[in-house]
């Protein structure tokens, strides 16, 4: 994997964007500079945000963004929302390819681990001179920090686990043995038919809150954009996945083996059974409750309990399994 840094000069122009990846704009001004790319969703104003799911449609219409790039068939149907807003489009037939030339324009990479700033030992663990430890950390044997990482006071990171560059972890966390925080996520240039897709440019990365605790194997993508977060409290059981750009929120309980899409939204206080699996660009609401072995492809309300695959209301889930019970014993429902 590759540690990506924001190349030296001015940021490219819109104009200059479209000239060497092409597409078509609408309401934008050629010249206006790229200068900062985020989700649809992002906190802060942003240059550009691409579109390309479903579920970012509805971002829209809060989007911080000066410029959409998107697919005609997504700008289409956020034409009007776009217009209300004054928001520009960059309308592309590939527009994960156009992110990742527009990423690979701001962007150059370099090793992470490059020889002329070698990792020092600490102990039995490996730790880049550019990593920050703050005090009373303790690295097991086998830890690697890497360069740009920043782990709070008290932070423990069991035998084995790696904190990569440019990862936040806050105090009192604890990672767990064979973890792995900040490593590239799934996002690739891909398209139906496509049989040589590419990975993007994760430029982002991981932000782990106060006294979060990781179990044994636990992989955290870093985002592509922005940050791949947990929030504080949160306790994630041995082998969970999450992916990258998701955001989980504060006293999240996720058991053994869930996997998380990529820019899933989980809100505070959820709790996720055994072998759960989330996709990606999801919603699940404060307070909600995912029974194990569930499949959720939408969103979930705050508080409320689902099961099943596709995850359903737990009640409509029961009613389900019970007319299936009568059925195999040959009863009618």
């Amino acid at each position: 994997m590759l540690r990506w840094h924001r190349r030296p000069g001015d940021a490219p122009t819109l104009g200059e964007l479209v000239a060497a990846l092409g597409g078509r704009l609408v309401r934008c001004r050629r010249s206006h500079v790229v200068s900062s790319l985020g989700p649809t969703d992002a906190p802060a104003p942003v240059s550009l945000a691409p579109l390309w799911h479903e579920r970012a449609v509805g971002d829209v219409a809060t989007c911080r963004a000066a410029v959409l790039l998107a697919d005609a068939a997504f700008a289409a149907r956020i034409a009007d929302a776009a217009a209300d807003r004054g928001l520009g489009l960059w309308i592309h037939p590939r527009p994960r390819r156009a992110l990742r030339g527009v990423l690979e324009r701001l962007y150059e990479p370099r090793d992470p681990w490059d020889e002329t700033e070698p990792p020092r030992a600490v102990g039995a663990a490996w730790v880049h001179p550019r990593a920050r430890l703050g005090d009373g950390v303790r690295l097991a044997p086998g830890v690697v920090v890497g360069a740009g990482a920043a782990l709070g006071d008290g932070v423990r990171v069991g035998p084995g686990a790696a904190v990569l560059h440019d990862v936040e972890v806050g105090p009192g966390a604890a990672i767990g043995p064979g973890c792995i925080v900040g490593a590239d996520g799934f996002g690739l240039d891909a398209a139906p038919g496509d049989l040589a897709p590419e990975p993007l440019p994760h430029v982002g990365t991981v932000v782990l809150g106060a006294r979060v605790r990781l179990g044994a194997n636990v992989v955290v993508a870093r985002g592509t954009l922005g940050a791949t977060s947990i929030g504080d409290d949160s306790q994630l059981d041995a082998l969970v996945q999450i992916g990258h750009n998701a955001r989980i929120g504060r006293g999240c309980v996720i058991c053994a083996q869930v996997g998380i899409g990529g820019s899933t939204a989980v809100g505070d206080g959820v709790w996720i059974g055994g072998q759960a699996g989330i996709a990606d660009h999801c919603r699940v609401g404060p307070g909600a409750r995912i029974a194990a072995q569930s499949g959720v492809i939408g969103e979930v309300p705050a508080g409320e309990t689902w099961g099943g695959t596709p995850a359903v209301p737990h009640a409509r889930w029961m009613r389900g399994a019970a007319v299936l019970a009568r059925l195999a014993r040959g009863r009618e429902p």
